[in-house]
């Protein structure tokens, strides 16, 4: 049984392109279903600097691209912020692969 027999929570997810003078451009949204964690955690950004994650979730490895930082996830009417998507490939069985993506 892989990791992803567990995704069974839908989420929103709207990519973060970039920013203009009217503030910030997304992707159309996109519905995943993947894990959700509503857990207080201390965690490093891209900057390196320490940040609250309000929560995390975890989706197939092929969607760490829709996971940009800043890109906006709707979780249960919550919107949320990615801070960091972190792909977890290392060697092992294919079916515990997963990106595990850190909110705020």
């Amino acid at each position: 049984m892989g990791i992803a027999s567990r995704f069974k929570q839908s989420v929103t997810v709207e990519p973060y392109i970039g920013a203009n003078a009217a503030g910030d451009l997304y992707d159309p949204p996109v519905t995943r279903t993947c894990l959700v964690d509503d857990s207080l955690k201390l965690v490093r950004n891209q900057q390196g600097d320490e940040v609250v994650s309000s929560a995390r979730l975890y989706d197939l490895p092929s969607a760490v691209d829709s996971y940009a930082p800043g890109s906006r996830v709707t979780v249960n009417g919550r919107a949320h912020r990615v801070i960091v998507a972190n792909l977890r490939d290392a060697a092992g069985p294919a079916a515990g692969h997963h990106v595990a993506v850190e909110l705020a």
